[in-house]
């Protein structure tokens, strides 16, 4: 029906986002077999071959062999009805094989991520390494490279966040403890641009007080009463003496 239909198209735009053109994914499609078995192979090998272009830093070659390991590995489900949709996530594959395909999963999207960031992509690397670990939450790599993202886009909390739970599974790490000491240094040169800044402005506002304060003092008049007094016994106060007759003889009786 028209659900089915919508799905469908919605797979083959992914598929031209990822590999560009509509030859390519024809050609990919071509390859791809129905075993399981044989397209993880396949997809290893693709891995193996973007891993070498990017030791040669063929970044843009090394995107194109990370791209068809998605190809490779998408459209499989573990113990799925074996009644297939082309584009669907139906195949059905054992636990191991499932575990093979996450793992290539998660190459895929952290990888292009590497790559990306050489390319200086980076908010497309950090949106790669956020696929990469909604499949992961814990990979070490993903959140370095995240981290890093997040480092180079001024996100320093972030970044931060990142390398100290790649510190708290490998609290020797160099990469990770490299980059903290540079978040440590940056926070600080932040907060002393940020004093400095607010300092100026405090500066500026005592200044502008100094200025109008003479002008809206209040006038004498304002707070002293009109005969000088203030409400304070200006003697020593005196005992009290009655000066009406009758208390002061009721008093005396």
């Amino acid at each position: 029906g028209v659900e089915k239909g919508a799905e469908v198209q919605l797979e083959w735009k992914l598929l031209k986002c990822a590999f560009g053109t509509k030859e390519r994914v024809l050609r990919c499609c071509k390859l791809m077999s129905g075993d399981p078995g044989k397209n993880i192979a396949i997809a290893l090998g693709r891995k193996e071959q973007g891993n070498e272009a990017f030791k040669q830093g063929d970044y843009k070659k090394a995107m194109v062999a990370y791209h068809e390991i998605y190809m490779y590995v998408h459209g499989f489900s573990e113990g799925a009805s074996s009644n297939a949709m082309p584009g669907g996530t139906t195949l059905p594959v054992s636990a191991e094989q499932m575990a093979q395909i996450r793992e290539l999963k998660i190459a895929h999207h952290s990888n292009l991520a590497i790559c990306l960031l050489k390319m200086g992509s980076v908010e497309k690397a950090r949106d790669n390494c956020n696929k990469a670990l909604a499949i992961d939450a814990a990979n070490i790599k993903c959140l370095f490279r995240r981290g890093k993202c997040h480092s180079q886009l001024g996100a320093l909390d972030e970044a931060k966040a990142d390398f100290e739970q790649v510190l708290a599974q490998q609290p020797d790490n160099r990469d990770a403890l490299r980059e903290m000491q540079t978040l440590r240094t940056r926070f600080a040169s932040h907060k002393k641009k940020e004093q400095k800044r607010f300092a100026g402005f405090f500066d500026k506002l005592y200044k502008e007080e100094e200025t109008i304060a003479p002008a809206t003092a209040p006038a004498p008049s304002d707070v002293v009463g009109q005969d000088g007094d203030i409400g304070e016994p200006i003697t020593e106060p005196q005992p009290f003496q009655p000066t009406d007759v009758c208390i002061a003889n009721h008093v005396s009786d």
